[in-house]
């Protein structure tokens, strides 16, 4: 009740039925903190259905993304708690007192909009998260995500109206600013994820894996004279260097 205190009001909630109270203390609050803290193992549950569409080394990522995830979401209860729920509280809140007008909250409106405004942020929190995991896919890229980023911004807003639980501009602003930051730290962090996959290295890496299979599986190269490794994993890549046993076509192993 600080807005109502640093507002000058009566720090005092009512309820206006006889199971308004009941049903909000002991009912509706527990529901909201059980999943607060089981958001962990939902969140690995949503990791373990993905999982299966991955390669071996993506799904090395499922530690960090239950952790990253859980952490985000928690940052954003603190985000929302001590600034988007207070500060859009107090401006709401002190809209009529220039005229006179005290309000008397219930405890279900306050919990509501409490309950509205956290989750609503927590799930904005997940954003960086949700284009990692579409990179990770292959469903986005970041050079599309960065040139389509006018779309985007103008995406979050409409967002940001939907989940704001007031129809004002102060806590729209409220909403949309940290999810246009967001956004941006995904696109960085899918950058980065690219960068590490397409590096020369994981190339080369990749190649030579192919030569050792095209070897295990009775595929000899024919080049005249000493190569380089390089230019061994080049041969390889072209196949008119490769003669396939008993006369198999390439395209059927590869």
């Amino acid at each position: 009740m600080d807005a109502l205190r640093s507002l000058g009001y009566t720090t005092r909630v009512i309820f206006t039925t006889p199971t308004e109270a009941f049903l909000t203390v002991w009912m509706k609050m527990p529901l909201l903190v059980s999943l607060f803290l089981a958001s962990p193992w939902v969140l690995y549950q949503l990791w373990a259905f993905v999982a299966p569409g991955l390669y071996k080394r993506e799904r090395l990522w499922a530690a960090p993304f239950v952790i990253v995830s859980s952490g985000l979401s928690i940052l954003g209860g603190v985000f929302g708690y001590f600034l988007a729920f207070r500060y859009g509280l107090v401006f709401l809140l002190g809209i009529g007192k220039d005229i006179g007008i005290e309000p008397l909250v219930s405890v279900s409106d306050y919990f509501d909009l409490f309950v509205d405004a956290m989750l609503g942020i927590g799930l904005v929190f997940e954003l960086p998260v949700l284009i990692f995991l579409l990179t990770l896919l292959h469903l986005v890229t970041p050079s599309f995500l960065v040139r389509h980023s006018d779309y985007a911004i103008l995406s979050i807003f409409f967002v940001a109206a939907l989940i704001t639980p007031t129809t004002d501009v102060f806590n729209l602003m409220l909403f949309a600013t940290p999810m246009i930051v967001l956004y941006f730290i995904g696109v960085l962090a899918a950058h980065l994820l690219v960068s590490r996959r397409d590096s020369p290295w994981r190339r080369i890496r990749n190649e030579a894996q192919i030569a050792n299979l095209l070897e295990t599986l009775g595929f000899e190269l024919i080049v005249p004279g000493e190569l380089s490794f390089s230019e061994q994993i080049a041969a390889f890549r072209d196949a008119t260097h490769v003669v396939a046993p008993h006369g198999a076509g390439l395209a059927n192993i590869l």
